[in-house]
């Protein structure tokens, strides 16, 4: 599982769980998340330790798929979940309680597709896929597992205990809610961003191939034209040896014609 290498800037705040930070999404739902590696048991020590409690599958991979600003700020990531995974292996959809459920319907987009891995259960975790390997895998989302509960997982993610994460949130003060509209905005900007960022790159790699063909084009016409130039003087070269032979040949028959002259008197 690759570790984060680039976060978006989402507007956050101080969570009043110890050293948590709350991050607010698009729809005004909120997660709590600590930027330390930690392996599974000092995740779960640094959630209680904090009053918090991890996500199960159903209520993250719900939260998730409802709300594009925290999916986008958890790209490129992983993060530990509470209890077991579910059973089956391969590639699903999320139903309204966030379960597994077999894909039924066509041209469903990778954003709403899960994979899950259900060995050793008793380790569960959440990927996050980034975009280019999305568009690689297929899916969005991965239920996987550390083959050793010592394996660190880039960051911390929990929720308050005693909290119904899959719960709607109440509507909340003013500046909640201008909050949730502005980091909407804002997540919507770093996806044009970062499209336009990715077509620009192709740009950029089409510019640079075409370069090397004019390139190429300009060495194959200078080419062209050096061959051109040897046999313009190869074919100047062979009429000159026929207008020299035409010239030796008419000297020759001039003298003959003098010598045949002086006989005949």
């Amino acid at each position: 599982m690759a570790a984060p290498t680039r976060r978006m800037a989402v507007p956050v705040s101080e969570s009043g769980y110890r050293d948590f930070r709350l991050i607010s999404g698009t729809t005004g739902a909120t997660i709590h998340v600590l930027n330390q590696k930690a392996d599974y048991d000092t995740t779960m020590a640094l959630l209680q330790v904090a009053g918090l409690r991890p996500y199960t599958y159903q209520e993250i991979l719900l939260l998730l798929t409802n709300d594009g600003g925290l999916k986008i700020y958890l790209k490129d990531t992983w993060f530990y979940l509470a209890g077991s995974g579910p059973d089956k292996k391969g590639v699903y959809t999320v139903d309204e309680k966030g379960e597994l459920v077999d894909i039924e319907k066509k041209n469903l987009s990778a954003e709403e597709k899960v994979f899950n891995w259900p060995e050793n259960k008793s380790l569960p975790s959440l990927e996050v896929s980034s975009n280019d390997m999305c568009a690689c895998l297929g899916w969005r989302f991965s239920i996987s597992v550390a083959s050793d509960p010592h394996v660190a997982a880039p960051i911390v993610v929990g929720t308050p205990i005693g909290r119904d994460a899959t719960a709607p949130k109440d509507a909340g003060s003013l500046f909640e809610s201008v909050q949730a509209k502005l980091t909407n905005v804002q997540a919507r900007r770093a996806e044009i961003k970062e499209a336009f960022n990715k077509e620009d790159e192709q740009l950029a790699k089409m510019e640079n191939k075409l370069k090397d063909a004019l390139s190429k084009a300009k060495e194959a016409d200078n080419a062209n034209a050096q061959v051109k130039g040897l046999i313009r003087d190869a074919e100047d070269s062979e009429k000159f040896v026929i207008a020299a032979q035409i010239g030796a040949y008419a000297k020759l028959k001039n003298k003959n014609r003098i010598l045949k002259d002086k006989n005949v008197s």
